[in-house]
């Protein structure tokens, strides 16, 4: 009768143990993903030239904010966006 409670004991540890893996990839994967962010964050600018140059190259020359904060938002997402993309395992 103690035997299905023993084995419910005995796979209990290696549940946890997965647990505890996931939670140090998944912390070393933010980590990581924050660290690249950083990095794009700096150059996010000459990222976003890039991803606009063919607009301007088919004659659309001027871009519109409509808030106030779109355009420090825009280089945030653009940053984000970049730092996924690299991070990426």
């Amino acid at each position: 009768m103690n035997a299905p409670i023993d084995d419910l004991e005995a796979s209990r540890a290696p549940l946890l143990d997965h647990l505890v893996e996931l939670r140090k990839r998944l912390f070393f994967c933010l980590v990581s993903v924050l660290l690249v962010f950083i990095g794009t964050y700096i150059f996010s600018r000459e990222i976003f030239t890039v991803l606009v140059h063919p607009l301007l190259l088919a004659g659309q020359t001027k871009l519109v904010t409509v808030g106030v904060f779109d355009g420090f938002f825009v280089q945030l997402k653009v940053a984000l966006f970049a730092a996924l993309m690299i991070a990426f395992p």
